[in-house]
């Protein structure tokens, strides 16, 4: 079976990352877990007590937490952190990978615990994850690994919202996120047995170009041009049909996962991407829409996106039925899932609320989101006279065409439209004013006018809006972040 499977033998003094072990990352990054966890088993007879074994083995359990989101799973997987922590502190502490695989465990279990609202651990295993990983960066300096771990430890901390601040204060650590994307990047140019973090840390950065410094763009070109040994996995298409999503590229987004095939028994069933498919054709206007925001709600065990999914299903009756049943959708938003991402939060706020979205301004929202920008400009002006009759449905029409205007870099009409909508004080609970502000900074920014660009960062964190906070205060927070040590007047 060793023979079989291309594993030598005679190497049990080894540590580290082996040749072999090559094949199991890719086979885990395309969620292949059973063929995965063959191939380890052989590889541990032959070389046991090798750490990077052991966070292979935290990788599978990562990813299933992270894509599948059971709490049956999480129970079930917790034990094992542990129990690889003590295996690894068994082996020899001369090695690189020592301080690295516990460092690296410890920081995917923050994310899983994050992910499963367990905030005051995960921060705890941030502390930890970081003390290891600079420990080890001082002791092998030229070793890459420790750059991927650290970097994106360090661009966690540099965009952590200003209420929070008082934690890294407190455990003594000052992020960084240009430091960290620096250190990620190194890890691009990785050459010999390193290459095999590269794809993870594209995952890393595109996450941090996302988040913490709003450039989906520079995350999807780095996606684009990476070159990949064997061919982009499952998680590698994920995130490019993610971030063109991110882009308002709903075309793009169909054309990936349209190619995107998961007819391996041994894959693990990766049902967000079934939304992502539904979202794509939903901001197309398609009526294809419905069945996979169906299959997805039907078949998702997990946590999050059900409130937000219920959302986009009733918004397709809405748009594609008349909304007969948008009510009756609604309010199983209100009563499945959990609210704690963002979009769950704004599709509960939206199912209390009660009443329907108004159609033209919904299909502008959604061209808009898919790349359609004229065609989302078309219906504002035919709806023009009747959405200004009101000042809410005339905020919501000037805070569209702002985002319409930036997009087409139009910035001398964004930023009217934006100042319009901040004008109408009468909604300031609506996140449209926040998000104004938040465009405003980084139109200021762009401009080289350091000084309004952090007064409307700033106006953005006062603010207190019902739905998206926590997304649009990390944004505020990390463009102030970036505006640190510029000077204070231009």
């Amino acid at each position: 079976m060793v023979i079989l499977l291309g594993v030598k033998q005679g190497r049990s003094k080894d540590v580290g990352l082996l040749p072999e072990m090559t094949r199991v990352y890719e086979q885990i990054l395309d969620l292949r877990f059973e063929e995965a966890r063959v191939q380890l088993n052989s590889i541990k007879r032959i070389s046991p007590d090798n750490p990077m074994e052991y966070l292979l083995e935290n990788y599978i359990d990562f990813l299933t937490l992270f894509i599948g989101e059971r709490e049956a799973d999480y129970d079930r997987l917790f034990a094992h952190k542990d129990e690889r922590i003590r295996r690894i502190r068994l082996t020899s502490k001369t090695s690189p990978y020592y301080r690295f695989t516990e460092a690296h465990i410890r920081l995917q279990w923050a994310l899983v615990m994050l992910k499963f609202g367990h905030r005051l651990r995960a921060f705890k295993e941030i502390s930890n994850a970081y003390y290891l990983i600079d420990k080890n960066k001082s002791a092998y300096p030229d070793f890459l690994p420790n750059r991927m771990t650290y970097g994106f430890i360090q661009a966690i901390l540099g965009a952590m919202p200003s209420e929070l601040r008082w934690w890294v204060s407190w455990i003594g650590i000052e992020g960084d996120i240009e430091e960290g994307v620096r250190q990620v990047k190194s890890v691009l140019h990785a050459t010999g047995e390193a290459k095999v973090f590269i794809p993870e840390a594209i995952g890393m950065l595109s996450f941090i170009f996302v988040n913490f410094k709003n450039d989906p763009q520079a995350a999807y070109d780095l996606v684009s041009t990476a070159n990949l040994k064997s061919g982009p996995s499952i998680l590698i298409r994920f995130i490019k049909a993610h971030l063109a999503l991110k882009q308002n590229n709903a075309g793009t987004a169909l054309n990936i996962l349209s190619t995107t095939k998961m007819n391996n028994p041994s894959q693990l069933p990766f049902l967000y991407l079934e939304y992502m498919k539904g979202l794509a054709y939903l901001q197309s206007l398609d009526p294809r829409a419905e069945q996979y925001i169906h299959h997805f709600i039907t078949d998702f065990k997990g946590r999050h996106y059900i409130k937000e999914a219920y959302q986009k299903l009733a918004w397709c009756d809405l748009l594609f039925h008349g909304g007969k049943r948008y009510s009756q959708i609604m309010h199983l938003c209100e009563q499945k899932g959990v609210a704690d991402t963002d979009a769950d939060k704004a599709a509960l706020e939206e199912a209390r609320k009660g009443t329907q979205p108004d159609r033209d301004l919904l299909k502008a929202r959604l061209l808009f989101d898919g790349g359609y920008y004229q065609m989302a400009m078309n219906i504002l002006i035919s709806a023009q006279r009747r959405l200004s009759a009101h000042p809410y449905s005339r905020m919501v029409m000037q805070y569209q065409k702002g985002r319409i205007f930036e997009k087409k870099e139009d910035i001398f009409h964004a930023i009217q439209s934006y100042r319009k909508v901040l004008g109408i004080h009468k909604y300031p609970e609506d996140y449209r004013l926040c998000n104004a502000s938040v465009h405003l900074g980084y139109i200021y920014q762009k401009m080289g006018n350091y000084t309004l660009a952090r007064q409307y960062f700033e106006q953005a964190l006062a603010l207190e809006p019902d739905q998206y906070k926590t997304s649009l205060h990390a944004k505020a927070t990390a463009g102030l972040n970036q505006l640190e040590h510029r000077p204070r007047n231009h």
